[in-house]
């Protein structure tokens, strides 16, 4: 089977800050802060959506109550026991995303003006 990814460039991507990645190092601190925010926010909800992909209507309204209840600890343990892996979706939606941002700015940088 071929390798669509250059390995090379995986390994950047895994490795780099995402603003290393698009040339935005040199941002401002607050900018950058502000960017950090909306990117998580984005992981976030990625995230919650896979995880009611995974769990019945019954156990969504259950989950969207300790939602409510703003108790981590709890929500961490019923998502447990319902055999999510909350840190491993996490990573992977952070990965994901981290990949199409860099494939954004890449292409957009390649755009002929």
């Amino acid at each position: 089977m071929a390798n669509l990814i250059d390995e090379g460039k995986l390994n950047d991507i895994l490795d780099k800050d995402v603003f290393e990645l698009i040339g935005g190092q040199d941002l401002p601190e607050e900018k950058k802060k502000e960017l950090y925010l909306k990117i998580a926010q984005t992981i976030h909800n990625r995230t919650i959506g896979r995880i009611y992909n995974q769990i019945s209507d019954s156990e969504g309204q259950e989950l969207d109550k300790l939602l409510e209840t703003d108790d981590t600890a709890k929500v961490q343990e019923y998502l447990r026991n319902k055999g999510i892996d909350l840190p491993s979706f996490l990573t992977q939606e952070a990965l994901a995303y981290k990949v199409e941002i860099y494939e954004l700015f890449k292409n957009v940088q390649n755009t002929p003006k």
